[in-house]
């Protein structure tokens, strides 16, 4: 199809597209082919023009512009620049994609928009975070407190320390220092295992309180093994935010200040603590075998000695009711594991960008590695903050990038003066000495 010779209102952009089509050998064949008609065989088409074979019967010329219906078929010369203004909105591949498909054609688009989209920076390190994994069920616990999950939170701008029991679900609470150290959550905890008994595993998150050499030293005074899960990922120990839940709850709406001493609270507790879970025993039933009196009026039964045999078989959950850890099946995947040597992307935890770049130098046995970084530094993480890295694939069509403003100072660098360890599973003895983030 061939259109008049004159264009009314041309503007620069036309004409810029005119000097470019009349620039491109390959762009003047296919006019050519165009206006004569193609050929009876794809074979007889010069080898850049058989890509344009299928499309034939929606070519046409206008003004000296080739059209595939009423898109533009963009000359070689203009590509780069049409791929940059595609992408200036960073909307990823289906969308960019989208856009094109309204205005614009030239054999191998589609290929030119994956390399352009998946080589650029801005949009590889704000990718959005990875999906979380199905949930790895740890060994149901067949006495009270043999595993007892614990945790530190601020509500009402105090500090708190919570313990609970993984199998009966009673919980501890207790208000620490206005600077919490690895001394007040000692006192904590002596007082709680004289009350309660001692656990045979104590699971913490990495934090100084607990990776410290004198919180190491009573947990063996005790004979606790003390297990940390990953830093920045609280849903490694969901247990542990189940009670974290139900307490800030409790103490929001029975204290005033955080203060904990006050009748309120403390009946409050009671009740908690009487009140039965999804199993139908309450925490109190399943650790001492019966309700403990408190004023909800009551008639009193005989002693029941089968809460045992309930224990044993109720549901695995971090608390009772509504705090309990669900599985979000639909929304979770497996990610696949990791070697040793695998230079990977790591996801800040407070940005959320992909910024940071490592290599795997230990692998544990909980979707936990080990990442050291071009500095020296090692970082522990969990598999779902880590992404294989792939190179950025040179894209064939230079894309200017935006300008900047040379003479703003970059913005100060910030991270967190946390200091963590890696389990010790890992056994990584080689890099005694370094921080861990």
């Amino acid at each position: 199809m061939v259109h008049s010779d004159t264009e009314p209102n041309a503007n620069l952009k036309v004409a810029e597209r005119r000097e470019a089509s009349a620039a491109d050998a390959t762009y003047q064949s296919l006019i050519e082919c165009i206006l004569t008609g193609f050929p009876d065989r794809q074979q007889k088409l010069p080898a850049p023009l058989r890509a344009y074979w299928n499309g034939r019967e929606h070519l046409s010329v206008d003004h000296g512009i080739v059209l595939k219906g009423n898109r533009i078929v963009v000359p070689e010369s203009l590509r780069a620049q049409v791929l940059h203004n595609l992408h200036a909105s960073h909307q990823g591949l289906v969308r960019t994609k989208s856009r094109a498909r309204q205005l614009v054609y030239w054999s191998g688009i589609t290929k030119d928009i994956d390399t352009l989209v998946r080589s650029c920076p801005a949009c590889r390190e704000h990718q959005s975070s990875q999906p979380a994994e199905p949930l790895l069920n740890d060994r149901t616990p067949t006495l009270p407190f043999e595993c007892a999950p614990a945790d530190l939170f601020t509500c009402q701008g105090h500090d708190f320390l919570v313990y609970a029991d993984r199998l009966t679900g009673w919980p501890c609470v207790a208000r620490t220092g206005r600077t919490t150290s690895s001394h007040d959550v000692i006192l904590a905890f002596r007082r709680w295992f004289s009350d309660v008994g001692v656990p045979a595993v104590l699971c913490t998150d990495g934090g100084p309180q607990f990776s410290s050499h004198k919180f190491a030293e009573f947990c063996k005074r005790w004979q606790i093994n003390h297990v940390m899960s990953f830093p920045h990922y609280p849903q490694s120990d969901g247990h542990a935010e189940a009670a974290v839940k139900a307490m800030k709850r409790l103490i929001t709406k029975t204290t005033v200040n955080g203060n904990l001493d006050t009748d309120d609270f403390r009946r409050g507790l009671l009740e908690w603590r009487n009140t039965p879970g999804s199993s139908g025993q309450s925490p109190a039933e399943l650790l001492y075998g019966r309700s403990l009196q408190s004023f909800v009026i009551a008639h009193w039964k005989e002693f029941d000695s089968s809460w045992l045999s309930k224990a044993t078989t109720r549901d695995e959950t971090a608390m009772p009711s509504d705090d309990a850890v669900t599985e979000k099946s639909s929304t979770r995947r497996s990610l696949p594991q990791l070697r040793l040597g695998t230079h990977v992307d790591v996801q800040h935890p407070r940005t959320k960008q992909w910024s940071i770049r490592g290599v795997i130098v230990a692998v544990g046995n909980h979707r936990d590695y080990l990442v050291k970084l071009p500095s020296g530094r090692i970082y522990w993480r969990n598999r779902r903050f880590l992404r294989p890295y792939r190179p950025l694939v040179p894209a064939p069509l230079v894309v200017q990038p935006a300008a900047t403003d040379a003479s703003s100072p970059p913005p100060p660098s910030r991270r967190s003066a946390r200091q963590c360890k890696p389990p010790q599973r890992l056994n990584i003895g080689s890099h005694h000495g370094q921080s861990y983030d």
